[in-house]
């Protein structure tokens, strides 16, 4: 077919990112709480998590301390290391209201970095580390929305990262 059947590409969504709300004196006390740990283990599927689960991850010796981060004025970004493999490790990102019922709701359990308004991630496809997949994820003053994916495609040994991105999330942030 001629490529005038092509169909135009489509907007690039825009994502604003909102403001965090200051930190309270009460949310550090968060980070003990049995029964913030129990919520979330009970909104994570399965062994998603594993570090938080009953059973525990046989490369995490210890407990997992969880962290708080204040996102608004009833809402708190939980995370906490949740399991650990040969060459990569996750972290759990959930959105939990600041009191109970906490109500969590799992954004992902791959993340890697966060500075509280974006969460990332980025895992090796295999220790030689010439492939991969990064997502990132955004608060928008209700919820982390996507705001990109990519993958590097098949591990080829072309080169470290792998030989280019292909993006399957694409979208335009605006602070």
């Amino acid at each position: 077919a001629s490529e005038g059947k092509v169909l135009p590409a489509l907007p690039v969504p825009v994502v604003v990112l909102a403001k965090l709300a200051p930190t309270r004196a009460g949310d550090a006390a968060l980070e003990q709480s049995s029964a913030l740990r129990a919520a979330l283990r009970s909104a994570t599927p399965g062994d998603d998590c594993s570090a938080i689960s009953a059973e525990g991850d046989p490369m995490i010796s210890e407990p997992q301390e969880l962290s708080v981060t204040r996102l608004s004025k009833d809402k708190v970004l939980v995370s906490t290391l949740c399991w650990r493999a040969a060459y990569n490790e996750g972290y759990g990102f959930w959105v939990a209201n600041d009191k109970a019922p906490f109500q969590p709701v799992l954004v992902t359990t791959s993340g890697t970095d966060n500075d509280g308004s974006t969460i990332s991630a980025w895992q090796k496809g295999r220790g030689l580390g010439d492939c991969g997949w990064t997502a990132d994820w955004g608060w928008d003053g209700k919820r982390f929305v996507a705001t990109s994916e990519a993958t590097s495609g098949l591990c080829r040994m072309v080169t470290a990262g792998g030989a280019w991105e292909m993006p399957t999330v694409v979208s335009r942030i605006q602070h």
